[in-house]
């Protein structure tokens, strides 16, 4: 008979300082936390154990569910949909100064999709080049399901 933990490993518990001083004011003031052990997969989990947990659980992902207004007052209703971030390549060296030349914000995430996507006809924000197409339609053909 298997085990609740088989195939997993116990990460311990312990004190760290959280926070931090120097960047955002959410992160502050530094302060001691005590973390309980841990259990985590020995290996990543698959798309199909995935797809697997999602079917039985009915788990809806944070990229599938709509953002919630009083969390982002100055957004845009427009804005506060569900979707997920998709890394945009480079095919040069870019400016660091603004998150927006590598990340693109992908409106209607559905990790149970069956057939592929066409990201370009979605709405995207921020820099999005071909590679966001390339990289969507990759992701959301089912590959690896």
């Amino acid at each position: 008979m298997k085990t609740a933990t088989e195939g997993m490993i116990l990460v311990s518990g312990g004190e760290f300082r959280m926070g931090s001083g120097d960047f955002y004011p959410e992160e502050r003031p530094i302060h001691e936390v005590v973390v309980g052990d841990l259990w985590v997969d020995d290996y990543p989990v698959t798309n199909a154990q995935f797809r697997r947990f999602v079917k039985a659980s009915c788990h809806v992902t944070v990229a599938e569910r709509a953002p919630d207004a009083a969390d982002f007052p100055r957004a845009a209703t427009a804005d506060l949909v569900p979707g997920s971030l998709v890394f945009v390549g480079s095919k040069r060296p870019i400016p660091l100064d603004d998150w927006t030349r590598w990340w693109a914000s992908v409106p209607g995430t559905n990790w149970r999709r069956t057939s592929c996507v066409k990201v370009a006809s979605w709405p995207t924000h921020g820099t999005v080049g071909s590679h966001v197409e390339t990289f969507g339609s990759t992701a959301l053909t089912g590959h690896g399901r």
